[in-house]
């Protein structure tokens, strides 16, 4: 539904999805989960993953510890600790 952007780095942090699997629940997930075709975006995961995957608040936005842990949850390497 939204993107967080690292305006420091130029880089989108996740896609913040709502409403996952008809749960309520609002997570994140690493752009790097994301492909693209044309003008369409596709998730590269499972239901079940997102569904489980750890929630999102508003006030997760800024926080580095909240999105390593999502960025482990998806088994991807936070680009912030790319050499």
């Amino acid at each position: 539904d939204d993107f967080v952007i690292d305006f420091n780095n130029d880089r989108v942090v996740y896609a913040v999805l709502t409403d996952v699997g008809g749960t309520g629940k609002t997570v994140a997930v690493p752009f790097t989960e994301l492909s693209k075709t044309g003008n369409t975006f596709t998730l590269n995961t499972t239901k079940e993953r997102l569904v489980n995957s750890p929630a999102f608040h508003m006030a997760d936005m800024n926080n580095l510890s909240y999105a390593a842990n999502v960025y482990g949850y998806y088994g991807v390497q936070p680009y912030w600790e790319e050499r």
